[in-house]
């Protein structure tokens, strides 16, 4: 739970540099998919856990962070957010109930099409096809303070998709898993981290008021927050990797030696979406 800090002088800019880091699964340690980047142990995740709390951060969700925007609450002096993509179940059966005992919240990401029950979008040899949350999961995550956020639809490569793709899974997943935690949907995981203009407008038509890509917003936190860029947390890096992702402007770093890559091959780092004649108009009404 977030401790109350009334400090007259606890503004804005004193939370430019939050720190949000992506997760994928946490696994029992010795499973075959413990290989695949996205596989954090069970072991490892519970020492970043402990890294966190005796380098005195504490996490928060975006919720609160809009609310403190508001004005409504105050932050910790060092919040950090942590977020898991794709919904696994393992973050229900392991990382949870670690989080909750240290009286601590994370932002969640899942599909809204709850017929989807493993994971289809990575390579089955790599993952195994893990399976992913289901309602009474997401529910009980919900309840216990965790942000859920949506995760699209069906986790499509959006930018490869007409506009009416695009805004079914992006807006269509929000009704859904509002119907279903009873509460309102603030933000949203773009799939793969692809994320465009068209795409970031999409995100704010339907509602949402936290959009997160990974590789391609500002090294700022809250400069662009349909685009919140994140930190990468791999399986297997170690502790020494994870105190440079956590006690140095990383961030800034990645940031910078993207923009020098990207120059050096002379690439954008958005993609356009695909429009059919008849989405021209819905086109414009975004420019």
């Amino acid at each position: 739970m977030i401790e109350i800090d009334n400090d007259d002088n606890n503004t804005h800019k004193q939370f430019h540099n939050i720190k949000v880091l992506m997760y994928h699964k946490i696994i029992d340690e010795g499973k075959s998919s413990q290989s695949h980047w996205t596989s954090v142990g069970r072991e490892e995740f519970r020492k970043h856990l402990m890294l966190l709390d005796r380098w005195g951060f504490t996490p928060i969700t975006f919720r609160d962070y809009l609310l403190f925007i508001k004005g409504q609450i105050s932050l910790p002096k060092r919040p950090v957010i942590l977020t898991f993509d794709d919904g696994y179940e393992e973050v229900f059966k392991i990382a949870f109930p670690m989080l909750k005992d240290m009286g601590w919240n994370a932002v969640v990401f899942v599909i809204g099409d709850s017929k989807i029950k493993i994971d289809l979008w990575n390579n089955k040899l790599l993952t195994g096809n893990p399976s992913l949350l289901n309602s009474d999961q997401i529910k009980e995550m919900h309840e216990a303070g965790f942000e859920i956020g949506s995760h699209s639809m069906t986790h499509l490569y959006l930018p490869n998709e007409p506009y009416s793709n695009a805004w079914y899974e992006i807006a269509w997943s929000k009704d859904e898993l509002e119907l279903l935690i009873g509460s309102s949907i603030q933000s949203f995981s773009y799939p793969y981290g692809a994320v465009n203009n068209y795409l970031k407008k999409m995100v704010k038509i339907a509602g949402y008021n936290i959009g997160c890509g990974v590789y391609t917003g500002p090294p700022k936190f809250g400069q662009d927050i349909l685009d919140i860029r994140r930190i990468t947390i791999p399986g297997g890096n170690g502790a020494l990797n994870f105190a440079l992702k956590m006690l140095t402007p990383y961030e800034y770093y990645e940031y910078a030696g993207s923009k020098v890559l990207h120059r050096k091959n002379g690439n954008s780092n958005t993609t356009e979406i695909k429009h059919s004649s008849k989405d021209k108009q819905k086109q414009a009404e975004l420019i």
